[in-house]
């Protein structure tokens, strides 16, 4: 599911992946000391988490039957989520910082 929206995003300019090049742009910006910290959240099905994928598919949904993804698969995976007790990858969470040069 992540990969087809992945793909429909793209062809609107957006890329899912944009945080993994943080820090190659604050270094190329000049930028010393750069350094990085990634989370991997897993989440439960029927959590706020699970609230917030299942929003962010429902609003590929146009975009996906467009480029040939069945909307019953994408209704499917997004009942998955309801399910409390299955668990479930959540996107990483990048932060990249650095310091100005002097």
């Amino acid at each position: 599911m992540w990969e087809r929206c992945g793909v429909a995003v793209a062809k609107t300019g957006g890329d899912f992946c944009w945080a993994r090049h943080l820090p190659a742009a604050l270094a190329a910006a000049g930028a010393t000391g750069v350094a990085t910290a990634v989370d991997g959240p897993i989440f439960a099905g029927g959590t706020t988490w699970a609230e917030l994928i299942a929003m962010t598919w429902e609003q590929l949904i146009p975009r996906l039957v467009a480029d040939g993804f069945p909307a019953e698969l994408v209704a499917a995976a997004t009942a998955e989520l309801n399910a409390a007790d299955r668990w479930f990858p959540a996107p990483a969470l990048v932060a990249a910082w650095g310091r100005r040069p002097r």
